[in-house]
């Protein structure tokens, strides 16, 4: 005889024994809301204290742009609002421009000004509390939308809302971007987005959704678009499922005046004209943040971009990819997104369409919901549409936490919803056997994913053994689906006839789901941190205290060589003149001002991604045009030729002056742009100097070397001067440049110099740039400059006699007063013609 038992949780369904009499609770939802919260922040809380998390330990979520980006940025923004800096406009930011975009894109989220209570030094701890705090408010929210949408009404409801709901946030994408921690507004915003949805669908006050979507966009536009695209998304599908079904919204729905006196067509036409004023009305209340935002990035020009990426019809990737890619710990790459939310969220998404008697057209619907969630990581122009309309080149699936909220949204269909088909025993370990059977099958014994790899390594970390790829792998992935759904099946059988069973059965399933999520929390946590907290909060000491030896009130720009943090063994921390409040010349932000990087570039600090200029190697001519007066070398560092010290910090850096540095407004003897036809750095420079200095006199010379090897030079020394060089190559994998014999910087790759300085030891000096055969690597063309001191010193006397008479320049304004102007000169200033600039002469 067959046996049959039910997983249901309708409020009209028999109650159990009294035992487990789930009795109503008062303040459902805010009770379910606050213990969503609460356990994820524990969980949070916890996994600092076990991996040893600042400020408990050294670790911290900084990995990449983290370190690279978002600490300094924070420091910066600490004294933004302490009235040390500005918005508006910074000279810490390249050669001076708005940080407008800057703060509405990294820094615009309400949580940020917790910055004020943090001192600069403990920027990697506040990146923690950051993620803690907005993990807790992914939970709160989906805790809030979930208790709304499906209005559960006993124990077992709120326990699976809490559950669902620490589920979000424990997705992938809030853990994986942790180190883009401004992202994850739009990831704990969208919940009530949705809810605003659906309350406008309903016929109600569209006030959620348009206050919800304000905020969103104005917390971090980049993602509050996403959201509302998802947003539109969402609109069809619940208007599409409306029409489909009946519940309780669709009856609050019929119940309008609208409803009733409308055909459904004119209905369906309403709700449209009325969710579309909704968006409009949301963007408006951004419209002061969004709109000069989209200005300002407007005319950017770097990396493919335009609706031209909407005929691209190929798929990226392959797409069974997204099953055998759902596991705890795995990180999402281009064409493997990790969808991630627990196993109990995908046995409930399956369930949904094998265990329920829903509708034919209903879970038709469902699935292609699903379908066009799961295309939209795949399929190119949807992937454009999310991307908006831009080719992404690192950090996949911006957007992947819409697919992981889409599928808990369909378990939640089948865990809380009221249908009332009975669910056969066997079914949730058929669901997970089949699963592990395919996850088995994608997984090779011989040939591992960059996922696998990265999950496996960070696992053995955490257990303090030696990694095992294909082992670590294929039981990650089998060892909670197994346990999960051997545990549900005992929660179904116990549920009406062995009420002590069912009660310690169900509080097991719990335990191993949160287990599970806090297991993926942790390996997640291990790959996107860093243990350089004590260090950066070191730096961060040394460098301010270095930065107070300079006892100058006149303009001036500082240009450093080393930095806190690296990418590939090479600098990368650009944003350090933001963080420690100093003018230079540099930044790295994603609104980056393109004339002032051009101009770098061509000159000699090469620019990548049309948003880093690289300052490895000191350019000595380039830096005394900037009015680059003081410089900052790492301790010991021999390329000093020209450069009168000042101070130092033992094993840290040295301090010294630029005695070449002229001011930053002075009078030329000519009128008219300035062009030039040299692509050479040096070359392009004697052509700048000569025209603004008058002095008809090359700055640099070429020089002659003498090759003793392969990659191997060597060059005289030419007195009073400055050795500069070029090494043009085939190929831009990297090698390590070599001076005197030793390693001076990585070459011949991103975030490397191209025009370095070289200094002389005994009369000559040794360049070796190590070549690979097998690769058929080669140096194209070597040159050589000998910067001449005298000559340098010449020009910038010429440059220093016309000088503004007097000149005030603060951050946003300058003021200059040139004395007998005569016809045919002109007033130069290295300010950077940038947008929001006013000029005005004589009043």
């Amino acid at each position: 005889m067959k046996r049959r038992f039910t997983l249901s949780t309708d409020a009209k369904e028999k109650e159990a024994p009294l035992s487990l009499k789930e009795s109503k609770v008062r303040h459902p939802l805010l009770l379910t809301c606050l213990v969503s919260t609460a356990i994820t922040a524990l969980i949070v809380l916890f996994t600092y204290i076990f991996l040893g998390f600042a400020p408990f330990g050294d670790q911290a979520l900084i990995y990449k742009d983290g370190q690279q980006q978002l600490v300094d940025l924070l420091c910066w923004f600490k004294d933004v609002l302490t009235g040390r800096s500005s918005i508006s406009y910074s000279f810490s930011k390249y050669l001076g421009g708005s940080n407008f975009a800057v703060f509405t894109y990294y820094l615009a989220s309400p949580l940020n000004l917790l910055m004020v209570f943090f001192p600069k030094s403990q920027a990697s701890t506040f990146m923690n509390v950051l993620f803690l705090l907005k993990a807790s408010l992914a939970a709160l929210f989906a805790a809030y939308y979930l208790g709304r949408r499906f209005r559960p009404d006993t124990r077992t409801k709120y326990g699976i809302t809490v559950l669902l709901a620490i589920s979000y946030a424990f997705s992938q994408y809030l853990i994986a971007q942790s180190n883009n921690i401004m992202w994850l507004d739009g990831a704990y915003m969208l919940p009530l987005m949705l809810s605003g949805v659906e309350k406008l669908i309903s016929g109600k006050k569209s006030t959620l959704f348009i206050i919800s979507a304000g905020l969103t966009l104005c917390f971090n536009w980049y993602v509050g678009i996403i959201d509302l695209l998802f947003a539109g998304m969402w609109f069809l599908f619940e208007s599409a499922r409306l029409a489909v079904t009946a519940d309780p919204i669709s009856k609050e729905r019929s119940s309008k005046k609208t409803r009733s006196s409308h055909p459904a067509l004119s209905a369906f036409g309403f709700s449209v004209l009325r969710f579309a004023i909704s968006c409009v009305s949301a963007i408006l209340i951004s419209a002061a943040i969004l709109l000069p935002t989209l200005s300002m990035l407007s005319g950017r020009s770097y990396g493919k971009s335009g609706i031209g990426m909407l005929t691209d019809f190929s798929m990226i990737g392959f797409v069974p990819n997204i099953i055998s890619n759902y596991s705890f710990g795995f990180v999402s790459v281009k064409g493997g997104v990790n969808l991630f939310a627990g196993f109990f969220v995908l046995l409930g998404v399956v369930l949904l369409f094998t265990a329920t008697a829903k509708a034919l057209k209903e879970k038709l619907l469902y699935g292609a919901f699903l379908l066009v969630i799961v295309l939209s990581f795949y399929f190119q122009p949807l992937v454009a549409i999310f991307s908006m309309l831009r080719e992404v080149e690192s950090l996949w699936y911006r957007y992947s936490y819409v697919g992981s909220f889409a599928l808990i949204y369909l378990a939640a269909v089948f865990y809380l919803g009221s249908d009332r088909k009975k669910l056969k025993l066997w079914m949730p370990p058929c669901v997970a056997a089949v699963y592990s059977i395919i996850a088995f099958l994608m997984t090779k014994p011989d040939s591992h994913t960059t996922s696998e790899i990265i999950f496996s390594s960070h696992l053995a970390s955490i257990l303090h053994r030696s990694p095992s790829v294909f082992t670590d792998t294929i039981v990650s992935k089998i060892l909670f689906p197994i346990l999960i759904s051997l545990l549900l099946c005992l929660v179904i059988y116990a549920r009406k006839k062995k009420p002590e069973i069912f009660r310690i059965s169900a509080v097991l399933l719990a335990l191993v789901i949160v287990f599970e999520l806090s297991l993926s929390q942790m390996v997640l946590s291990k790959v996107y941190a860093t243990s350089d907290a004590p260090e950066i909060e070191r730096y961060s000491r040394n460098e301010a205290a270095l930065l107070e030896n300079i006892e100058d009130t006149s303009f001036y720009r500082v240009v450093q060589t080393s930095y806190h943090s690296s990418h590939h063994g090479l600098a990368a921390s650009y944003n350090e003149p933001l963080a420690y409040n100093f003018r230079s010349v540099s930044s790295f932000v994603s609104a980056p001002d393109e004339n002032s990087i051009s101009f770098l570039n061509r000159a000699g600090y090469p620019g990548y991604y049309d948003t880093i200029p690289v300052t490895v190697s000191e350019n000595l001519a380039l830096d005394s045009l900037l009015s680059v007066k003081y410089v900052l070398l790492s301790s010991g560092d021999p390329n000093t030729e020209g450069l009168q010290k000042l101070s130092s910090i033992d094993g840290f850096k040295d301090l010294y002056a630029n005695p070449y540095a002229v001011d930053p407004a002075f009078v030329i003897p000519a009128a008219g742009s300035f062009d030039s036809e040299n692509t050479n750095p040096a070359r392009y420079l004697n052509d700048l100097y000569r025209h603004l200095s008058g002095i008809k006199k090359n700055i640099f010379r070429p020089v002659i070397a003498d090759i003793t090897e392969e990659g191997s030079f060597v060059v005289q020394e030419e007195p009073g001067s400055v050795l500069y060089a070029i090494l043009l190559t085939n190929f831009d994998s990297g090698s390590t440049l070599h001076i005197n014999g030793e390693e001076y910087t990585g070459y011949s790759k991103e975030m490397a110099p191209t025009l370095f300085r070289a200094h002389t030891v005994n009369g000559s000096t040794e360049i070796y740039l190590p070549l690979d055969p097998k690769k058929d690597q080669m140096i194209i063309d070597a040159q050589f400059f000998a910067l001449d001191l005298d000559v340098l010193s010449e020009a910038a006397s010429a440059i220093r006699s016309r000088s503004a008479a007097f000149y005030s320049i603060g951050d946003g304004h300058a003021k200059f007063e040139v004395r007998d102007g005569k016809a045919g000169t002109s007033l130069f200033t290295s300010i950077p013609d940038s947008r929001g600039w006013t000029v005005k002469r004589n009043g």
